[in-house]
C-alpha cells in the first residue's frame, strides 16, 4: 500500500504514526470503469480494510472480496493539501509529457519515436516538452527516443520512492501544460493542479508476464475510457468544467477528510487487521 510513497503521504497527513505500518489497501492509481472489476492483488491480499475511490470501486470490492469499504480519496489530493498547493515558480513552460508507462510484469509499447517526433512539432506554446519516464521504462531504455532529440528527460521517482508525489508535484508545477498518448492516473493528478492536458492518439500494444493475474477488460470499459478519453483531444489552452467534474470524481474529492477524520480511517484499519489477525505478533 505504499506504492509511489501513498502510505506515507496518508500518514504524514493524518498524523498516524510514520514508522507504523498502514493497514489497509490503498489503491495505487486511478481507476476509469464503472464496470471494473477489484484488482485481483488488492482483493487478495490479507488486510481486511480497503481505502476505495472512486465510488464505483467500492462495489468492485464489495463483490469481489470481502473487504471493509472506506469511502477514500486518492492519496495525491493529500499530497497536495500537505504542500499546501502547487509552488508558484516565477516562469511556468512548454509541456511536460508522460508517455504510457510498462512495469515489470506488464509491458505497453508505443511508437516512441514518431511520438518524440510529434512533441517537436507542436507550436512554441508548448515548447519545450519535457519527457517525464517512468522508472521502469527508463531502466529499458525506452527514454532514448526522446533523449535522442534533445528532450529534457525527468522521472518523478522509483515504485518504492516515499517523496515520489512530492517529486511529481513538483514537476507539475514547473509545466505549462502536461500529457500523454493515453489517460492515465497523472491525467487528473495534472488537472487538479491546474494544469491543462492533452492526449495524444496513438496505437498501445500490450503484453502480460507469464502468471501475473491481471484484471480483464470488457466492451463497456472501453467505451468508457474512450468517452473521457474523447475530453481531451486537441492540443489544450483551459482545464474545461467536464473535466474538472471527472477528476473530481476519479480522484474522490468528496470523500476528502480532515487530518482528524483520515486518522479514524486508519485507526479503524489497525484495529481490524489485529481482530482479523493479519498483524502478525513475535
Amino acid at each position: 500500500n505504499n506504492n509511489y510513497g501513498a502510505a506515507g503521504v496518508l500518514k504524514a497527513y493524518a498524523g498516524y504514526p510514520i514508522e507504523k505500518p498502514l493497514f489497509a489497501i490503498v489503491p495505487h492509481g486511478v481507476y476509469l470503469s464503472s464496470d471494473q472489476s477489484a484488482p485481483p492483488q488488492e482483493k487478495e491480499a490479507e488486510l481486511p480494510v480497503v481505502l476505495s475511490f472512486p465510488e464505483f470501486l467500492d462495489r468492485a470490492y464489495k463483490r469481489g472480496s470481502r473487504k471493509i469499504v472506506i469511502p477514500a480519496a486518492a492519496p495525491f489530493l493529500y499530497a497536495l493539501a500537505r504542500v499546501g498547493g502547487l509552488p508558484q515558480f516565477p516562469e511556468r513552460k512548454g509541456m511536460i509529457f508522460f508517455p504510457k508507462h510498462s512495469t515489470a510484469a506488464v509491458r505497453l509499447e508505443s511508437p516512441l519515436e514518431e511520438i518524440a517526433d510529434r512533441l517537436l512539432e507542436l507550436p512554441e506554446e508548448y515548447q519545450p516538452v519535457t519527457a517525464c519516464i517512468h522508472w521502469f521504462d527508463y531502466s529499458i531504455g525506452l527514454h532514448k527516443p526522446f533523449e535522442e532529440r534533445g528532450m529534457r528527460i525527468v522521472t518523478a521517482g522509483h515504485l518504492h520512492d516515499d517523496v515520489f508525489m512530492y517529486r511529481l508535484i513538483h514537476l507539475l508545477a514547473a509545466h505549462k501544460y502536461a500529457g500523454s498518448n493515453g489517460l492515465a492516473s497523472n491525467t487528473f493528478y495534472a488537472l487538479t493542479s491546474g494544469i491543462p492536458y492533452w492526449i495524444m492518439p496513438s496505437s498501445i500494444k500490450v503484453s502480460v508476464a507469464p502468471g501475473f493475474e491481471v484484471a480483464n477488460s470488457s466492451e463497456k470499459q472501453g467505451r468508457e475510457k474512450g468517452r473521457v478519453a474523447a475530453l481531451f483531444e486537441g492540443l489544450p489552452t483551459e482545464i474545461t468544467e467536464e473535466q474538472l467534474e471527472l477528476t473530481d470524481f476519479y480522484l474522490g474529492a468528496e470523500r476528502f477528510k480532515t487530518p482528524g477524520g483520515l486518522l479514524t480511517d486508519l485507526l479503524f484499519a489497525e484495529r481490524q487487521a489485529r481482530e482479523q489477525g493479519s498483524i502478525r505478533r513475535g
